[in-house]
């Protein structure tokens, strides 16, 4: 999101082709509640079958560099700071790996790798929230209550 948020993530089994995790992307985001106007992806996108994807979602604003000769999209004025703002994104993916250990997951097997990298995000997700709300000092109180929340969301999810 534009406030730095995770709003989707999936965590597959092997290495799959970027291309076919797009649509998978796109539509976590949406379900999310979340209007879908732009897609910002790496140059592994930029082919007909991410173009048939997007299509098929009508999703027309793409900030995606083609494999090959620039296309009249990259060629305009607007591309230069729309792929400037692109590229930053692989730096939110960065600091995701090197500040949340996302770059390894500790847990055993597929299941512990999606626990591992949804607390990531979780982790991640209420950093950006203490930040863009101001909230750097804790009152007395606040921790036991931020505490008792916590474990109030883990029991929820059965990991008591």
């Amino acid at each position: 999101s534009a406030e730095g948020f995770v709003v989707s993530h999936q965590v597959y089994a092997g290495n799959p082709g970027d291309t076919s995790t797009l649509g998978d992307a796109v539509a976590s985001a949406q379900a999310t509640g979340m209007q879908v106007r732009t897609v910002f992806a790496d140059s592994a996108y930029g082919n007909e079958t991410a173009d048939a994807v997007l299509d098929e979602v009508r999703i027309p604003d793409r900030v995606i560099p083609r494999q090959g000769p620039a296309v009249p999209p990259e060629l305009t004025p607007r591309w230069p700071r729309r792929d400037r703002h692109r590229a930053g994104v692989e730096g939110r993916i960065s600091h995701l790996k090197r500040r949340y250990g996302l770059g390894r997951s500790r847990l055993k097997g597929h299941d512990g790798a999606k626990i591992w990298v949804g607390y990531g995000v979780l982790a991640h997700n209420v950093d950006r929230r203490v930040a863009l709300e101001g909230i750097y000092e804790l009152r007395p109180g606040e921790l036991q209550a931020g505490l008792d929340l916590l474990h109030a969301l883990l029991a929820a999810l059965g990991n008591d």
